[in-house]
């Protein structure tokens, strides 16, 4: 586990650096080259079944519901969940975070529907957050808002 936070706290950062810092916001009047993130992939072994448990467990609301392009996201966010349909699973740490106003109601929520949490919400010093899977076994993290 401190080695995933490691790697991911890093990677937080420079994503923050490269992103934050050069390309979008500059506080120096720069030309905004890029100003959102529109979709984010995650491979699923079946986008109908994700489509569902994404939905009814997680509670996010469907955007696409046809063909390959099956979408998912919180209400009102302008960033979707692309639910990839492929034979080939990257099962693990996807580095993608959802937030919560509470996460101790939210992780109890989620656990009483089944979901499985490799860790627990936890304060490691820096920060809480908690880790779930999916069905396919695609790690997500969980992070106070």
């Amino acid at each position: 586990m401190g080695h995933d936070t490691c790697l991911h706290e890093r990677y937080v950062s420079a994503v923050a650096t490269r992103l934050g810092n050069r390309l979008i916001g500059c506080p120096r009047g720069e030309r905004t080259m890029i100003d959102s993130i529109v979709d984010v992939a995650i491979v699923v072994s079946d986008s109908k079944k994700a489509l569902k448990w994404y939905t009814e467990v997680l509670g996010l609301e469907p955007r696409d519901t046809e063909g390959h392009w099956i979408t998912v996201a919180p209400k009102g966010s302008k960033t979707v969940l692309h639910l990839c349909q492929s034979k080939n699973l990257e099962k693990g740490n996807t580095g993608i975070a959802l937030s919560t106003d509470d996460i101790d109601k939210t992780y109890r929520e989620l656990k009483a529907k089944g979901v499985k949490f490799p860790h627990p919400p936890k304060d490691e010093g820096w920060g809480m957050y908690a880790q779930f899977e999916d069905p396919d076994g695609n790690v997500i993290w969980l992070n106070p808002a």
